[in-house]
């Protein structure tokens, strides 16, 4: 229990007290909007590192799981398939870099923006562009492989974009 303890207050995910106890860590705007700019950079090595040397076919099992059904998904608002697909996204890149110390990386700081992120769906015009953003990279991974990164990148500067809009209906 005392490693667990450990590993979260390691995180930033809870304060730890030697005679109190431990309480869970406040998240604000501003250290989110701070994470979230070192995630975009992150993400982006990680989409390069999985993409570069790798031939586009690949990737065709994504290309499809992102073509005309996710559109259908996005449309109809079935959020758990979305997330479902873009965890299947998230997992094969990081697998494809290759590289732990940046999944560790991307971990932490996912664990720490996670419940303030969750709720940004539900913004104006959120899950409309993030739902576009898997399927420009769909388009990208069938032969324009160089603008995966910015691609993925534009769409997590997107998201800190809109949190810091509507900070009042997240925080």
């Amino acid at each position: 229990m005392r490693d667990a303890f450990g590993v979260l207050e390691q995180r930033g995910l809870i304060s730890a007290f030697q005679t109190a106890g431990a309480v869970v860590a406040r998240l604000d705007l501003s250290r989110s909007s701070n994470s979230t700019a070192v995630r975009e950079m992150l993400e982006g090595l990680c989409v390069r590192l999985a993409v570069e040397p790798r031939e586009a076919a690949s990737w065709q099992d994504l290309v499809q799981l992102f073509g005309r059904a996710y559109g259908s998904q996005c449309e109809a608002w079935r959020l758990e398939k979305i997330h479902a697909n873009l965890d299947q996204l998230r997992n094969r890149t990081l697998e494809a870099a290759g590289n732990g110390v940046l999944a560790d990386m991307l971990d932490s700081i996912n664990d720490k923006t996670r419940e303030i992120q969750a709720p940004h769906h539900h913004l104006p015009g959120r899950a409309a562009e993030g739902c576009a953003a898997p399927r420009g990279a769909r388009r990208d991974a069938q032969g324009r492989r160089r603008q995966s990164r910015e691609l993925r990148r534009a769409n997590i500067r997107s998201s800190r974009e809109y949190l810091e809009r509507y900070q009042s209906f997240v925080l």
